[in-house]
């Protein structure tokens, strides 16, 4: 994150030593030099930068917010609104912010899941970060004025079903968290297996390729549940399918993959519920 914020940093840093340059070269052109409008602009494009390094990206007045949980109270407040911004800069200066994501925890509290833009588009997925936070109460306000929530810091990826100016999340394309060490293009392939079904066996001189034709798993794969996140459980990938509405409300399956010789398999399916 730090890396990424450098550098964004040092970008703009060029971009205004080239402005600058080029207003000066412009001035040393003309005998007149630049006027009171050119110098006007020039101060409050200065001031403008420097507001975005010192506070990272300005954020969109109409950026989406979806509430998930069953029970839970629907809008925020202005200043909850600044409040969940805010702790998504303390975690990322640059990206941009896509949607807000809100959800009660196992306390019936609210946590906010701030979606940045995508920064990878490919095999019909995009990946980017996210970062949760939960809010305090008037009560943990109270009795821990000073305290700061804890930041989680997570990779998403999402089903591209619709161009990105044009996404409405929903329950079929809600972006699920996923494990680092996963290509773009595996994670299309495991999406692939999940959503439709394996791909044709790949063929050995025109005959399907025995040691692909694998069985074992031990209930059928509920392809209809959403996916919620793919992560490594060993060297087994999981997929946990079906909807949390809340911390104690929910229900899906869980299913292991494995890539064996040239082909995902499902290996294990399980139900889980809570």
């Amino acid at each position: 994150m730090q890396q990424i914020s450098k550098r964004g940093a040092f970008g703009l840093v060029a971009l205004i030593i080239f402005f600058i340059v080029q207003v000066i070269s412009s001035a040393r052109a003309t005998p007149s030099g630049p006027n009171v409008a050119e110098m006007k602009a020039v101060i409050s494009t200065w001031r403008n930068v420097r507001q975005i390094i010192e506070k990272g990206a300005p954020t969109r007045d109409a950026t989406p917010v979806v509430f998930i949980s069953r029970d839970q109270e629907k809008g925020l407040s202005k200043d909850q609104t600044q409040e969940i911004f805010s702790y998504a800069r303390k975690a990322d200066l640059w990206r941009g912010i896509w949607f807000v994501a809100m959800k009660n925890d196992l306390m019936l509290r609210q946590r906010a899941t701030v979606y940045f833009m995508p920064d990878e588009v490919g095999s019909g997925i995009r990946r980017g970060k996210s970062v949760s936070v939960r809010l305090f109460d008037a009560w943990m306000r109270f009795e821990e004025p000073r305290k700061e929530p804890l930041l989680l810091t997570e990779d998403y990826a999402q089903i591209e079903t619709s161009p990105l100016e044009k996404f409405a999340p929903g329950t079929d394309n809600f972006p699920f968290r996923i494990s680092s060490g996963l290509s773009i293009d595996e994670i299309g392939e495991i999406v692939h297996l999940i959503r439709v079904g394996p791909k044709p066996f790949p063929k050995k001189d025109g005959i399907p390729d025995p040691f692909l034709q694998r069985g074992g798993r031990t209930m059928p794969v509920d392809r209809s549940k959403p996916i919620i996140s793919i992560s490594h459980l060993g060297d087994v990938i999981r997929v946990e399918t079906g909807v949390r509405h809340g911390g104690l409300d929910g229900s899906g399956q869980f299913i292991e993959c494995k890539k064996l010789d040239r082909a995902w398999e499902i290996t294990e399916v399980s139900y889980w519920v809570n």
